[in-house]
């Protein structure tokens, strides 16, 4: 069961990733006029449609670092082969992360890598490569995450090799709950009340207890889920990222209907449509995801080999 919602978690993190990166950063008021209904090409060069962002690429690099065990110093290494192609459709990046860049350059400083991200600003970067550690943490600790301080260390250290604000931390470790409880089995709404609460109650006693007040609109998952689209918002800060990316999962009844809502709220869309559309693949499943979309994603076959390995390597071998 896992390896089967691995597949599709990843492949919708993909999709979701495809359909977004043409409109990376167009306004929502210019998408109303001419929303986004299907994959096309993008950039100078035109890449071709299916092309996807740095979400997808370090998620497979995550995928990549986990299958030989957690070590934060392997992950960042891993990642930073995205500066050099490894992971892309096309063996060439699309775009750069700015937070990775920095990262590499403080290990290269003699830094651990657990310290190398920026604690300065809660930014997205770390959430929209957190789906692997979903995997790897579930076959320890299922639904209860939040019970395991060893888990919950795992993801801080996750998010801080980019991203070491305790605001991205939390963020993380909340959207790492709620794809647990989605692998599980759980309905979206059981799994956002129960991971949001759980999840919620480990972090009161951590450190970032402070931050908890920002999280305040998800805790209350039936208003959260009535809010107004315009009062959602799709910009870098990680729990914009978090609270778009689960408003369109709950707020809609298929991977499509998800997908093109996340793109279709502007801004940040390559970051909320792969953090919305990993958990609507855990969800709806490999064939849940439109098979038009399906077939133009390039590297279908790397990513169900990363699958396949992980969960052969981290999994059967555990």
């Amino acid at each position: 069961m896992l390896l089967k919602r691995m597949k599709s978690g990843v492949l919708g993190l993909a999709a979701g990733d495809a359909l977004a990166l043409p409109v990376e950063g167009v306004a929502r008021a210019e998408l109303d006029d001419h929303p986004v209904r299907s994959m096309r090409g993008c950039g100078s060069r035109i890449w071709p449609a299916g092309s996807w962002s740095i979400s997808t690429t370090q998620t497979m690099a995550m995928l990549d670092s986990l299958k030989g065990g957690f070590d934060p110093e392997d992950m960042l290494l891993c990642l930073s082969r995205c500066m050099q192609g490894r992971y892309w459709a096309f063996g060439e990046p699309i775009g750069m992360d700015p937070y990775l860049c920095r990262a590499v350059e403080r290990r290269a400083q003699g830094l651990p890598a657990a310290q190398c991200g920026d604690d300065r600003v809660p930014a997205n970067g770390a959430l929209r490569r957190m789906l692997p550690m979903a995997f790897y943490l579930y076959p320890m600790a299922g639904t209860s995450i939040a019970k395991s301080p060893h888990a919950m260390e795992m993801i801080r250290l996750a998010s801080a090799i980019t991203n070491g604000h305790p605001r991205t931390v939390v963020a993380c470790g909340l959207y790492v709950g709620v794809a647990c409880a989605l692998i599980s089995g759980m309905d979206i709404p059981e799994a956002l009340q129960d991971a949001l609460t759980t999840v919620a109650a480990y972090y009161r006693q951590s450190p970032q207890a402070g931050e908890l007040s920002h999280f305040r609109r998800l805790m209350d998952v039936p208003a959260f889920r009535n809010l107004k689209q315009a009062d959602v918002c799709s910009g870098p800060d990680a729990v914009q990222t978090l609270e778009a990316a689960l408003y369109c999962l709950i707020n809609t009844h298929s991977f499509e209907a998800c997908a093109l809502m996340a793109v279709n709220l502007g801004g940040q869309t390559c970051a909320v449509a792969s953090a919305a559309c990993a958990l609507a693949g855990l969800y709806y499943g490999a064939s849940g995801i439109p098979a038009r979309w399906r077939i133009l994603l390039p590297g279908r076959g790397e990513m169900e080999t990363l699958c396949n390995q992980f969960h052969e390597e981290a999994v059967l071998r555990a």
